[in-house]
């Protein structure tokens, strides 16, 4: 497997080509693997925040996926869960949003966590720590949002997770997919285009869910990438309604072109769970 560095913090100019060569190429590599996919759509709770919405056409139907994946795997009954990279724990809102209830952990390396915040239903606790080295317990749900790219041995991780799913359990992941280089830029260590979700992954045992298109991606790369990474302004802040109406726009676009995802929700269920 090629070798990786990380997108995260200071970096030289010279490492900076690097990173996006690198990445640039693995990512073409690995766009055309066999990956069976699913395409995520937004429901009408998304489409009625559109117009008003100031973070990316992206994260809009990622949410709107995760309610309804969630909910329909694990709702009506307490469970375990275990957020992985939690930072503040905001993924707690995902959680009430999509009816669970039951304990929460929350596992990252930085204490970001957010204990004041209450969410109905979910007993939190937060524990500071490397999830390759940290006691794991047993899980229902194993989740993460945008963390496993932040993670140098993924790979061994995932297989570690593995381990702590109760029967009938499952691991959510939300990760960047292949074409997320043109938005993100420089951010973690890799992306996930369809070869390395194979890679790391059992298929058998999992649903892949495509997140965005070529909309989602177009509005994402000018009006956040480009003005805020680059040119350090918030585009999106100085023209907000426009913004919205072309959220809006990007859903209905990306509803009938397919390719070229922002995003996955990976769902991988504990053996002898049905996928």
């Amino acid at each position: 497997m090629r070798r990786e560095i990380s997108g995260d913090g200071r970096m030289a100019p010279l490492d900076r080509v690097r990173w996006l060569a690198s990445n640039a190429c693995r990512n073409i590599a690995g766009a055309f693997a066999a990956v069976p996919l699913e395409r995520g759509q937004p429901d009408a709770a998304a489409k009625a925040q559109a117009q008003g919405w100031r973070g990316s056409p992206s994260r809009l139907v990622s949410d709107a996926v995760l309610r309804r994946e969630l909910s329909g795997l694990f709702a009506g009954r307490p469970i375990a869960i275990l957020d992985i990279g939690c930072g503040s724990g905001g993924a707690r809102r995902h959680f009430v949003d999509a009816g669970l209830h039951g304990s929460y952990l929350g596992i990252d390396i930085e204490d970001r966590f957010d204990r004041k915040a209450g969410f109905a239903g979910i007993e939190s606790r937060f524990e500071e720590g490397d999830a390759h080295a940290v006691a794991l317990p047993p899980a229902d749900l194993v989740f993460s949002f945008s963390a496993l790219e932040h993670i140098p041995r993924d790979i061994g991780l995932i297989a570690r997770l593995r381990g702590v799913l109760r029967p009938g359990g499952a691991q959510v992941h939300v990760v960047p997919g292949g074409w997320a280089i043109l938005p993100y830029l420089w951010h973690g260590w890799r992306h996930y285009p369809r070869r390395a979700l194979a890679e790391r992954f059992d298929l058998d045992r999992c649903r892949v869910i495509a997140i965005g298109g070529p909309a989602a991606l177009l509005l994402h790369t000018t009006m956040i990438a480009v003005p805020e990474i680059l040119l350090r302004f918030s585009l999106r802040d100085r023209v907000p309604g426009l913004y919205g109406r072309l959220v809006a726009a990007s859903l209905k676009i990306d509803a009938v072109l397919p390719g070229m995802a922002t995003n996955y929700v990976v769902i991988e269920r504990a053996p002898g769970a049905t996928p």
